[in-house]
């Protein structure tokens, strides 16, 4: 018997058990500061190139001292995984801003 997907589970015709729902994590981040211009161009290419297929990113500038994260996962391990890896690009790029300005 074929399956069909029924909000992000599986469901055989004939089955009387209900069908499973796939929960989307998301999460939404905002930083502020000087140079999140460059921030976000610097991570352009990190967010046309994320592995698999289980997540998707959003990066993008709200004003010149604003960045917006957005990270969608179809899975609780995909979300901690993504956002460990965003937070922490953004958090080495502010690092090396910080150097390149102090010396």
């Amino acid at each position: 018997m074929p399956e069909t997907l029924i909000a992000g589970g599986a469901y055989r015709p004939g089955n009387r058990s209900l069908p499973v729902v796939k929960r989307m994590h998301e999460g939404f981040f905002r930083f502020r500061g000087e140079g999140m211009s460059i921030i976000r161009s610097s991570l352009a290419p990190e967010a046309g190139s994320e592995p698999g297929t289980r997540t998707k990113t959003e990066i993008r500038l709200e004003d010149e001292r604003t960045l917006l994260l957005h990270v969608r996962a179809a899975d609780i391990s995909a979300f901690r995984a993504a956002l460990n890896m965003w937070l922490r690009l953004i958090s080495v790029a502010e690092e090396m801003q910080e150097i390149v300005k102090h010396g």
